[in-house]
């Protein structure tokens, strides 16, 4: 909690954020989805990785930061890196109780536009987490993805 009167620390951790979030690292190729689809790993150093992580977790004891993260979540969601869209939406659960919704659409856009089954196996176990407390979004979820995988060459890895 900041005291009336003292500068909140928070602004400095999020201007970092924003640092992180536009680094250069981790760097993408030709091959770096169908790498990752292989093995899901990344190198090091890793900004956006660690800042996609970071910026869902601050949302968490400080949800008065969510509406200034917003934007930045939505890009890390869709950054050129899958380790990074990887973390992103793993850690989307700590909108659960900040924004449903907001958790929900964010879910159903990477379900439906991921393509590296390493991001999408994960991002399907989410679900997970989530099947008691919303039976009937999660199974929408889970029906979407495979009717958007059924008759493709993909079927049999959903």
């Amino acid at each position: 909690m900041v005291e009336a009167g003292e500068p909140d620390p928070a602004e400095q951790f999020v201007a970092l954020l924003k640092i992180a979030i536009q680094s250069d690292n981790p760097s993408v190729d030709d091959d770096t989805e169908a790498r990752f689809e292989q093995s899901p790993s990344w190198s090091f150093p890793a900004p956006r990785v660690e800042a996609a992580v970071a910026t869902l977790d601050a949302c968490l004891p400080r949800p008065d930061l969510y509406s200034r993260l917003m934007g930045d979540i939505d890009r890390l969601l869709d950054d050129a890196h899958p380790a990074t869209r990887l973390q992103a939406a793993t850690h989307l659960i700590r909108l659960w109780d900040i924004d449903r919704p907001g958790f929900w659409s964010r879910l159903a856009l990477r379900l439906n536009s991921e393509t590296n089954f390493g991001v999408l196996s994960d991002v399907v176990g989410l679900l997970g987490q989530v099947l008691n407390a919303d039976p009937t979004q999660t199974e929408a979820q889970l029906l979407a993805v495979i009717s958007r995988f059924s008759g493709t060459a993909n079927e049999v890895r959903c």
